[in-house]
């Protein structure tokens, strides 16, 4: 049993160790190993190797890549710093994107039961946040990081969301229950990486727990307060369940350590290829008498004889460009293999005999990778409810007791290569009651429409217009 002094001088202790932890200015590490030492950093190093680990994924998810490029063996940090052919090719971004489709589509949230006023005030919060959205952002965040935390806020007027990615949160878990966090650990905007790659800590922390808000800076306690939330106002998602620890990891630590060694050697390939551009004049032989004088309109004297070579010529590198390419292109698909991102996926261009069968199954991976997130994001929207709830119940004066339950269902991904299968398939389900003509208007154009319940009586006003002018035959007749 743990009581809350426990827990938030656990959690003090915590957010006092990780501000500051490294100083704003001073000498700087060595630039040479830190993507091997963080791509093998052991998971419970401590807090602050977690931290370094997840903010290098979201540093090259962003696209900050080249601060991870290291020197050759030999090269100083100078000559590296001198160096002008640096390049980069964001894939991890590419692949997460790629992966995390699960909200592009609109999201069904039906609330059952409770009171009116919690059903305006959710609906209302929902499409001023743009629900759908933010949580898209989050799909990718726990993609590549493995654990992401939503937190509620009351602005004052209105609710809001705010996302905490892995290097921006740290929790004192439950010791009876690893995937509970009894206490949470925000962390200041100024955590980052340097222009030279290297962490440094956030200048202030602010610390949850299930009674109390602590805000932490340099070892002070500047604001204490009791927030009457009964629980820390965070809502988990992970990229799968947690199994013996809290946090679990994402694609972040493989992907981005391939993608920076990827970036290592396009780089060398970048230099091969400009060095491509410079010849070496040679002169064979030149008269040992005559001064050597280069230019336009200037001639050179050589030693000749039967048996001696003379003359002038430009020697290249001659490097293997295309095969080096081929391998370079080779390492991508080797990544695109490990993350089961299917060729297909990537693809603009449809052979024209592929059926639908053939497309779904060569997009097998990602409708089952989706599959799975659905059930993993059920579970955390419904997380979140909750702990809307109990942050909306404090600020708006709402009863829990009158909190609605809610159902979320995610749309099925479209595989149909063109319009007509997509009709044909719309038809069929609209014969059988399965869909109704506004949820096809909704899900066709989701930004034309706040809700379900608008395109409903836009579709309805449309068919009386319709039947005024005799252009619809059956009044009872729903077609597409």
């Amino acid at each position: 049993m743990h009581t809350a002094p426990s827990i938030i001088d656990l959690a003090l202790h915590t957010a006092h160790s990780l501000t500051g932890a490294y100083p704003a200015h001073g000498s700087l590490p060595p630039r040479r190993g830190k993507i091997k030492r963080l791509h093998s950093a052991d998971a419970g190093a401590g807090e602050r190797s977690r931290l370094e680990l997840a903010a290098f994924q979201y540093e090259m998810y962003r696209g900050n890549q080249q601060q991870f490029l290291e020197p050759h063996p030999g090269e100083s940090d100078l000559e590296f710093e001198q160096r002008p052919y640096l390049r980069t090719l964001n894939v991890t971004r590419v692949i997460v994107d790629l992966l995390s489709g699960l909200y592009r589509l609109p999201v069904e949230r039906k609330l059952d039961g409770g009171a009116n006023e919690w059903r305006e005030f959710l609906n209302s919060a929902w499409n001023a946040e743009s629900l759908d959205t933010l949580l898209l952002s989050v799909d990718r965040l726990v993609r590549l990081q493995g654990t992401v935390a939503v937190q509620p806020l009351w602005d004052g007027q209105a609710l809001r969301y705010r996302i905490h990615p892995a290097h921006k949160f740290a929790v004192i878990a439950d010791p009876a229950d690893h995937g509970k966090a009894l206490a949470v650990i925000t962390l200041g905007h100024s955590a980052h990486f340097d222009a030279h790659g290297n962490w440094r800590a956030p200048d202030f922390a602010d610390v949850w727990t299930a009674n109390e808000f602590v805000r932490v800076s340099g070892g002070k306690i500047l604001n204490r307060q009791q927030h009457g939330y009964q629980r820390p106002p965070f809502a988990i998602f992970r990229d799968r369940h947690a199994i013996d620890a809290f946090w679990v990891e994402g694609r972040g630590r493989s992907l981005c350590h391939d993608n920076a060694v990827l970036n290592g050697r396009l780089s060398d390939l970048a230099q091969i290829v400009a060095l491509q551009g410079f010849g070496v004049m040679e002169i064979v032989n030149p008269d040992p008498t005559q001064e050597l004088k280069l230019g336009p309109g200037r001639a050179i004297a050589f030693r000749t004889g039967s048996d001696i070579p003379f003359g002038v010529n430009f020697k290249n590198p001659g490097a293997p460009i295309a095969e080096l390419v081929d391998e370079i292109a080779e390492s991508i698909r080797h990544i695109l293999l490990a993350q089961r991102v299917p060729e297909q996926a990537l693809s603009v261009s449809v052979t024209s005999n592929a059926s639908g069968v053939a497309i779904h199954a060569a997009n097998s991976p990602v409708i089952e990778d989706r599959a799975e997130r659905a059930k993993l994001f059920s579970a955390g929207e419904r997380e979140l409810f909750a702990v809307t709830g109990a942050v909306a119940s404090v600020h708006a004066r709402l009863s829990l007791d009158a909190l609605p339950s809610l159902r979320v269902n995610y749309a099925e991904i479209d595989l149909s290569r063109d319009l007509a299968d997509k009709r044909e398939h719309d038809q069929w389900l609209l014969e059988r009651g399965l869909i109704t003509p506004w949820q096809i208007l909704y899900r066709d154009n989701p930004d034309g429409f706040v809700s379900v319940e608008e395109a409903k009586a836009v579709w309805l006003k449309q068919r009386e217009e319709l039947m005024a002018l005799g252009m619809f035959r059956n009044e009872s007749a729903v077609t597409t």
